[in-house]
């Protein structure tokens, strides 16, 4: 979806693209691709891109015909709920309304936030668009590059909502809207969906058994809901049990055999396919397998600046590609994935930590921190550069924290602020992100504050965004059964005791896994995508990193101090602390030479 609404403010068009509507004061234009899901009435303009899972419940608590279509459902609906509408629609979308009496925008975003949506706003010109690389373009936008941004991508390893890495350009944020008022120019952010919100329902008293049953049946619903069996579908199998479950279910949801994609490395220790294939033979699956080598790092690496719109540093992004790619070779339209399964079962690494912290009066807490703070600022402490210094600033930010959020922006940090300073050749300020909007009711157990805010921050721009560029990249949708908002709902009331029991992790969601695959086959240590790509930095990708980074980009570009040039040659000398922060920093000058190199 692209979207310009000019406010005396001409814009020139390629009618055969574009739509046009047109006031006195203002116009519209979108793209004429999406009029399939576009219309137009006395009082409204709607455009919806997307998919909408509940269309027929809405049908009938409006009481219309079963054929209504969207268009004229969202009308009716919308005329009747007005803003409300947006809490009751469950998809991945992306709706923009303009009322025409009220002279009134909304342009809204899904819930979890699987589609994305961005805007630049100005005097003269709102401009929203589903692509951050389309809205950059647009001839009313400047492309220039956000210095803060680069500082919280270094930071975080993203670039989180509201923020992009462009200046002037912002993210709708997952669960709101924007409203806009186009005579007066003002422009309003709105929530209408709120995760945390969800932890302020009545935790069930059901017993194990009934609750087991209850997600199952949620589950093969999320499934069925999400099947089109018009079109080629496959799934996502790494061999551990988020994705497992989903292909379990799928295959028996399914009337022919789907199709399961696992990637293989050769080095052993983090391989997983062997295992992936025997689960895949055990449901019955046609499976499909590809070894990552050396010739896919080359062909790849280069690809992630095209693939995704802002710099990612996420190194499982590189087997992604492949299998997206491999998946479209064997015609696959849409892959089911099992994103969300960490945080919706409730994995809640490092709790104890969290927990053990908070434990101690948060006065005798700070106080040790800015002891500790003052040793090593003063160099009292003789602290030599192997990563020590890093880590005793995590603590000293770990002890003056007061919330469990705080406490996992400061564990995830790969840049300290020390550090950036050090780095960047401007000073870092803090930018205000998702992070500090989470806000969690009171009485919320620890382990859903931890999986609630890596739910909102690192799944969203990190897990999310991994996945769905890459297979829009290669034309494949994206489904994720974990998402579920029914499912979601229904685990925030679910008492953590249960999520993770007798200290084991997501033990309702192994519980269902166990009844469709046996224990042996699931119930081992689980390497994920542990990609070697500091071994890649030094071989295979040695030259083309030290093209990148070098003497000359960083005199060229002005961003960096030599600093980095310390930090990559400390990383070819042996230092193995460097390779995560080497390899952000390789990744965002890859997409910098190929998104702003004048």
């Amino acid at each position: 979806m692209l979207v310009t609404i000019g406010h005396d403010y001409t814009f020139t068009i390629d009618d055969s693209r574009y739509f046009s509507y047109s006031e006195q004061n203002f116009s519209i234009q979108t793209e004429k691709k999406h009029l399939t899901k576009f219309i137009q009435t006395e009082n409204y303009l709607f455009i919806f891109d997307g998919i909408l899972y509940n269309n027929q419940e809405l049908i009938k608590s409006l009481n219309l015909p079963l054929n209504t279509p969207l268009a004229k459902l969202l009308e009716i609906a919308f005329t009747k709920w007005d803003t409300q509408l947006f809490s009751k629609l469950d998809g991945i979308y992306t709706l923009f309304i303009y009322d025409k009496e009220q002279h009134r925008v909304y342009t809204v975003r899904d819930k979890v936030g699987i589609n994305n949506l961005y805007y630049y706003h100005t005097k003269k010109v709102l401009i929203i668009s589903d692509s951050l690389t389309t809205l950059v373009n647009h001839p009313a936008t400047n492309k220039v590059l956000d210095k803060e941004s680069l500082g919280l991508y270094l930071n975080l390893g993203y670039v989180l909502q509201p923020n992009t890495i462009y200046k002037n350009c912002h993210k709708i944020q997952s669960g709101h809207f924007i409203d806009y008022l186009i005579q007066k120019n003002k422009l309003y952010h709105r929530v209408y969906w709120q995760y945390t919100q969800l932890y302020n329902q009545t935790k069930t008293k059901d017993t194990e058994e009934h609750i087991l049953k209850n997600i199952e049946s949620i589950l093969e619903q999320s499934i069925q809901k999400r099947l089109n069996h018009n079109m080629t579908y496959g799934a996502f199998l790494s061999g551990g049990y988020d994705s497992a479950t989903i292909a379990a279910l799928l295959q028996k949801a399914s009337p022919h055999k789907i199709k399961t994609f696992t990637i293989g490395f050769n080095d052993q220790s983090i391989n997983e396919a062997q295992e992936a294939k025997e689960i895949a033979n055990y449901l019955g699956t046609e499976h499909i397998e590809c070894y990552f080598t050396k010739e896919n790092i080359e062909e790849i690496i280069p690809l992630l600046s095209s693939i995704y719109e802002e710099p990612f540093s996420d190194f499982g992004a590189t087997p992604t590609i492949l299998l997206a790619k491999i998946a479209q070779q064997q015609g696959v339209q849409t892959l089911f994935g099992g994103d969300g399964g960490d945080e919706v079962f409730a994995t809640a690494d490092s709790v104890e930590l969290y927990n053990n912290i908070l434990r101690c009066p948060y006065t005798v807490r700070n106080n040790l921190s800015k002891l500790i703070k003052a040793f090593t600022t003063n160099n009292f402490l003789p602290l030599p550069q192997n990563g020590l210094v890093t880590k005793s600033s995590k603590l000293v930010q770990l002890l003056s924290s007061q919330t469990i959020t705080t406490m996992i922006k400061t564990k995830m940090t790969l840049f300290t602020q020390h550090e950036l300073n050090q780095l960047l050749t401007y000073p870092y300020k803090f930018k205000h992100t998702v992070f500090d909007d989470i806000i969690f009711p009171p009485e919320t157990e620890s382990i859903d504050q931890v999986t609630g805010t890596f739910f909102q921050t690192f799944m969203v721009e990190g897990e999310l965004q991994k996945v769905k560029s890459a297979l829009d990249h290669y034309q494949i949708g994206i489904e994720t059964p974990y998402l579920d908002l029914g499912l979601i709902q229904y685990l925030a009331t679910i008492p953590t005791s249960l999520k993770v029991k007798n200290h084991i992790k997501k033990s309702l969601l192994k519980e269902i896994a166990h009844t469709y695959i046996p224990k042996k086959l699931l119930d081992r240590p689980k390497s994920g995508f542990a990609i070697p790509f500091d071994q890649w930095m030094r071989k295979e990708l040695k030259e083309l990193l030290i093209d990148t980074i070098n003497e000359s980009s960083i005199k060229r570009d002005g961003l960096f101090t030599q600093t980095l040039i310390t930090l990559r040659d400390d990383f070819f000398n042996g230092r193995e602390e460097n390779k995560y922060k080497l390899w952000s920093i390789f990744l965002y000058q890859l997409w910098f030479d190929k998104n702003l190199r004048d």
